[in-house]
């Protein structure tokens, strides 16, 4: 075997060593974007002709980081690691791989109609040092409604819904909610629910709902609103199995009276997961 006799082929095999290591246990401990972006790293510095390369992408590589919320400290000791050959790489990559340091992702769910009541959660949320993402902040100019929710539940770590009775007739609402149910179900996401008001556990609720949802659709005629009628089909359809998941489940009080204590249940709740 040839004798290794440059500093920077020394570093390559580190960095191949350490690729391989990192890449085994991030298949068992990391979301695929955290994977991704450290593959992108270790492959970057990989194909550099130096290890001084590494200020030269500093940027780049930031950029990177940023896409999948990589706390800034994090990022700036893995970088200083690499510069400095540091034998705890592997250790840093490895606990920042884990998602142990990132913030986790909360979606917020609601009605138009429960907006200043969404954005209290939203503010109690982000004070807790949590990333939320709610449509009146993120959704892009153009961007479908129907794309944001997918983009969002998939995304989210948490998905938390407002109930309300006008949460619980919004098609929108109800679409977000199943989305949820999938990535609960399929992808280890989870989804948590918060009520202003506590109709929905009335059993009568489902008749009642029932009935003003085909009201609506009786009400549409217009030919260009077909989508709309399929939507509160789609609505009507889903919402016995809507209202079991959240009757079957703990939902947490969020009435007025009851805010403060219920804000922070779920603050502890989401930190436990």
């Amino acid at each position: 075997m040839r004798e290794v006799d440059t500093e920077h082929e020394q570093a390559v095999l580190v960095v191949i060593s350490l690729k391989n290591r990192l890449a085994m246990r991030i298949r068992s401990h990391a979301t695929p974007y955290i994977g991704n972006w450290f593959e992108f790293a270790l492959n970057t510095i990989l194909i550099s002709t130096t290890l001084e390369a590494i200020d030269e992408l500093h940027d780049e590589l930031k950029e990177q980081a940023n896409r999948i919320d990589l706390p800034d400290n994090d990022f700036e000791d893995i970088i200083a690691r690499l510069r400095a050959g540091s034998d705890g790489i592997f250790e840093t990559l490895l606990k920042c791989a884990s998602g142990e340091n990132r913030k986790k992702s909360i979606f917020i769910s609601y009605s138009h109609v429960d907006v200043e009541e969404a954005k209290l959660v939203m503010h109690h949320l982000m004070a807790s040092n949590f990333n939320v993402i709610i449509d009146f902040e993120n959704v892009t100019p153009g961007q479908r409604f129907s794309d944001f929710i997918r983009e969002s539940v998939s995304k989210a770590d948490v998905t938390f819904l407002i109930i309300s009775k006008a949460s619980l007739l919004s098609f929108y609402v109800g679409m977000e909610v199943i989305y949820s149910f999938y990535n609960e179900l399929f992808s280890g996401k989870r989804f948590i629910a918060g009520y202003l008001d506590d109709s929905f556990l009335d059993p009568a609720f489902r008749i009642d709902a029932a009935k003003e949802i085909d009201t609506s659709i009786q009400k549409i005629d217009t030919a260009d609103l077909d989508h709309q009628r399929k939507r509160l089909l789609d609505l009507r359809n889903h919402l016995g199995d809507i209202l079991l998941k959240l009757t079957e489940s703990k939902c947490i009080d969020l009435r007025e009276e009851s805010f403060s204590r219920g804000i922070n249940q779920i603050v502890t709740t989401i930190r436990t997961i």
